[in-house]
């Protein structure tokens, strides 16, 4: 079966999408974008749901998009920041929470919620550090873990049964 383009979205020539995420159930795409901001899209209509612009700023940022598990969160990161929203309503996102990333001075290269742990976010810097943040509360994160910038490390990804987990360093 040959893949076949649903379609294209076009974007300025001063951006570029810096990450993807399809959510759980695969019918919404999250968009992160290099001038600061991010899109969520509805797979089967083909359209923008909703945008989110908290990490436009003077200078151009990566933006890291990751949904939860069950897909009622999203984490979006950019300019040393992590946001994260409640997206039960896609068409009316509500901003839980927001706080300043400890990747000292760098972005986020790698966002993603750890396979079975709907609580557990984890954010890789490009200082490489690795930590592991605890949204049993969203409105109240709390860094559980982290892993010196002197182990390199570039990302990571958990099986869902919990059984493998892979390190890129």
């Amino acid at each position: 079966m040959s893949p076949k383009l649903l379609k294209s979205w076009p974007v300025s020539q001063n951006t570029k999408a810096s990450d993807v995420a399809f959510s759980p159930d695969g019918t919404i795409l999250a968009v992160g974008y290099s001038d600061g901001h991010a899109d969520l899209l509805d797979i089967k209509e083909l359209n923008v749901i909703s945008t989110f612009t908290d990490f436009r700023s003077s200078t151009l940022t990566d933006v890291k998009v990751a949904f939860s598990n069950k897909g009622t969160l999203l984490a979006i990161a950019g300019d040393k920041k992590i946001s994260l929203w409640d997206i039960s309503d896609q068409g009316a996102p509500e901003k839980l929470y927001q706080f300043e990333h400890p990747h000292v001075y760098k972005d986020i290269i790698s966002l993603f919620f750890l396979p079975a742990y709907d609580n557990y976010l984890v954010s890789i810097g490009e200082d490489h550090a690795f930590r592991i943040w605890d949204l049993e509360n969203p409105k109240s994160p709390k860094q559980q873990n982290a892993i010196p910038a002197d182990e390199r490390i570039i990302s990571m990804a958990v099986s869902n049964d919990k059984l493998y987990s892979i390190v890129l360093a």
